[in-house]
């Protein structure tokens, strides 16, 4: 009790209460700044910095009294004076202190939100999934364009300010997902759900949309829309400025880059051009081929309609110099017509990544990207060049902003898995491995090595050999887990080498499986890293990359140091241009300049 008066003597409880009030208002002032874009971790830090100085406060209160005065030395106790005696205030005041500190404990105690395997995203701002329409009356698979309209809407809203439109994959899953879509939609953040039916008959358009708010699953907004089929670009502008003022009051319909197509341009060729848009969301060769041809009597019937030059470029690319050269001339056939076409500038980039010309293909892509930031597939296609070209952190976040666009694709989170893991972030490569797995139902053809990988990087050998033992035999040789296992044991290193170049050249004679074989070299190189053989690694990369973006890629690993210390690889960077792109565009992660030359990690 003498203690709690001298405590009260010394004005120490009047101080701390001064330190937790302007505590409160540091916490008021940073929660109005986290919506304005603070990090979100903010208020954590700044709650422990807190919890540091209270300690320090109390110290200076017991030997210094803050007033308005200022602050002076509390004086010591008279021999022959009283402590004075604490009232029923003071008590609620010491409980009230207390009481702060518990809480704040608690708070800080608490564990951090986990980076789980499911699908989650970031929700802030309206997030809006488009699914396909239904398509009315009798009409056979090939007449179908109900996904086709659902993605000339979804590329409308895309280019709004004010809106986050999920893409394609990610609108199918929830589609799809029956009696679990409000749990999926949950998960993706989604506030509301665009659907409707449409038919396509003797040339007239006829569009039912309604707008679903969740959780509540109340119809907020709907129309029927009905038009020539020639005027379905201008409808589709008409359905989303509606959809904005009646429902997205966030989103400026006004604010979109420039229009796709011009009033009236591409009537005689858009049933054509919906027709083979809805052959492509399918995503099969034998429905891309048919797509292919469409878009070609459409461009031949209309030279002069843009989208359909730019979906003929997509569709044209087949990693053939043939099939470069067809994209290339409908790609800029294209944006002679209009320069708001992002798959365009894309497809343009992606053949200027293939030839090497690193800086135009840059440029390009960076066109593509300010036509359309919200486009998943450019960002994921973008993220993968820059991971090829060594600027890894880079690739994360562009192959992180694709994931937030399209949760539920499987090409992004591929690509957001190999940057994590070429970034060495092995949480974020499991993660998105296991989404990857859950989207292709963890089909033998389609699951590959990522979760193993990431255990390497974690340097749990074992548990990453245990996952390529299930795999050996389906496309994992035997040899390899046994090169993952030498990484803790060196003794298993003897006799590997010999295992491995048998198994190359069974690749060579081609007597391995075709979509098997490619892992084959794969491991080869990273068995040859792991046994400190770089020469051979980079050797097997120059022998077996199948593209640009495979050869130099695999010098950019986290654990490819060896690699990029070799002369060969000096020579590549040097050689094929990337020495330049870098000093323009910046370096790798692993490699810094030195004087006119470079230096690598």
């Amino acid at each position: 009790m003498v203690l709690l008066r001298e405590i009260k003597r010394r004005r120490v409880l009047h101080t701390l209460s001064l330190y937790v009030v302007g505590c409160w208002v540091a916490l008021q002032v940073v929660e109005v700044l986290s919506d304005a874009g603070l990090p979100p971790q903010t208020m954590r830090y700044l709650l422990f910095a807190m919890s540091v100085g209270f300690p320090l406060v109390l110290l200076v209160a017991w030997f210094f009294d803050v007033s308005v005065d200022g602050i002076t030395r509390t004086p010591p106790r008279a021999d022959d004076s009283e402590l004075p005696t604490l009232n029923l205030g003071d008590h609620a005041l010491l409980i009230g202190l207390l009481g702060v500190l518990a809480l704040n404990t608690w708070i800080l105690s608490m564990p951090q939100p986990t980076q789980g395997g499911g699908i989650t995203t970031d929700t802030t701002g309206h997030t809006l999934v488009v699914m396909g329409f239904e398509d009315r009356g009798d009409v056979g698979e090939e007449e179908t364009i109900g996904d086709a309209i659902a993605g000339e809407l979804r590329g409308e809203f895309q280019r709004l300010a004010g809106v986050r439109v999920l893409g394609p994959e990610s609108s199918r899953a929830l589609q799809a997902a029956g009696d679990a879509r409000d749990e999926l939609a949950s998960e993706l953040g989604v506030n509301s759900i665009l659907s409707g039916e449409v038919q396509l008959h003797d040339g007239r358009l006829e569009l039912d949309a309604r707008v679903v708010r969740l959780p509540a699953g109340n119809v907020v907004w709907q129309s029927a829309y009905a038009a020539d089929v020639s005027e379905g670009p201008d409808l589709h502008r008409r359905i989303v400025r509606a959809i904005v003022e009646a429902v997205i009051p966030s989103a400026n319909a006004d604010a979109a880059t420039a229009p796709r197509t011009k009033s009236g341009e591409c009537a005689s060729v858009y049933e054509l051009y919906l027709r083979a848009s809805q052959l492509s969301a399918v995503g099969m060769l034998d429905q891309r081929i048919a797509a292919r041809e469409l878009l070609k009597q459409a461009v031949q019937a209309d030279p002069q309609c843009g989208i359909a030059w730019e979906a003929l470029a997509v569709a044209s690319i087949d990693w053939t110099k043939e099939g470069f050269a067809r994209a290339g001339a409908a790609a800029r056939r294209a944006l002679e017509i209009h320069e708001s076409l992002a798959g365009a500038w894309a497809t343009l980039a992606e053949i200027a990544e293939e030839e090497m010309r690193w800086s135009e293909a840059e440029r390009l892509f960076l066109r593509a990207l300010y036509v359309n930031p919200a486009d998943a597939r450019v960002n994921a296609m973008y993220a993968e060049t820059l991971m090829a070209r060594g600027r890894v952190s880079t690739a994360l976040a562009y192959a992180l902003d694709a994931y937030r666009y399209d949760p539920a694709s499987s090409y992004v989170n591929f690509i957001a898995s190999l940057t994590a893991r070429y970034a060495g972030d092995a949480d974020l490569l499991l993660k998105h491995s296991r989404i990857f797995a859950e989207i292709r139902g963890n089909l033998e053809r389609y699951y590959w090595d990522e979760p193993g990988e990431a255990y390497i990087l974690k340097g749990d050998f074992e548990r990453a050999a245990a996952i390529f033992d299930e795999k050996v035999g389906v496309y994992v040789e035997d040899w390899y887990p046994q090169c993952v296992r030498s990484l803790g044991n060196p003794d298993l290193r003897d006799g590997l080498i010999p295992r491995v170049e048998a198994s190359l050249q069974r690749y060579r004679n081609k007597e391995l499986m075709e979509w098997r074989g490619y892992y084959v070299p794969w491991h080869a190189i990273r068995c040859a890293m792991f046994l400190e053989r770089a020469d051979l690694a980079v050797d097997l990369a120059d022998e077996f990359a199948e593209s640009t973006e495979q050869r130099f890629a695999f010098f950019f690993q986290q654990d490819a140091k060896a690699l990029r210390q070799t002369e060969r690889f000096r020579q590549l960077v040097v050689e094929e241009g990337l020495l330049d792109y870098w000093r323009e565009w910046g370096f790798s992660d692993y490699c810094r300049p030195d004087g006119d030359s470079f230096v690598c990690d």
